[in-house]
């Protein structure tokens, strides 16, 4: 999502420089988005632009349902298995799909830095 509302030069900045400065700013746009439906207004410095109704919470939203989807069932049932979210193999199988009939006229998928930031962390041992 600060992939596709930030500047580069503020992304890299914000997201690729420092890992802590990244997860605090990761975790402001969460807060962003859960307090924005009690119209409430997390403020950052330096300011980013609002993203809490980014067409990618959609998504989020959907995998995290998923996975407390299946609380109660696993609560009940000490033997139950917790099923692993599906989003991250989806969004791969998406962008290999992209790369093999996409255009280099075609605006590329927004799912990208997903895609490229879980394989670059599987490939340097990390998730």
């Amino acid at each position: 999502i600060a992939w596709n509302c930030l500047p580069r030069a503020l992304f890299q900045k914000l997201f690729r420089q420092d890992l802590l400065v990244a997860s605090l700013f990761r975790n402001f746009l969460l807060a962003e988005r859960i307090m924005a439906a009690s119209n409430c207004s997390p403020v950052s410095f330096p300011r980013l632009p609002p993203t809490h109704q980014h067409p990618m919470w959609q998504a989020w939203d959907l995998a995290a349902e998923m996975c407390l989807l299946q609380l109660p069932g696993l609560l009940a049932d000490p033997t139950a298995e917790f099923v692993p979210s599906s989003f991250f193999s989806e969004q791969l199988t998406a962008f290999e799909l992209w790369l093999a009939h996409g255009s280099s006229d075609k605006k590329p998928p927004e799912q990208l830095p997903i895609v490229l930031q879980v394989g670059c962390q599987r490939s340097c041992g990390g998730v």
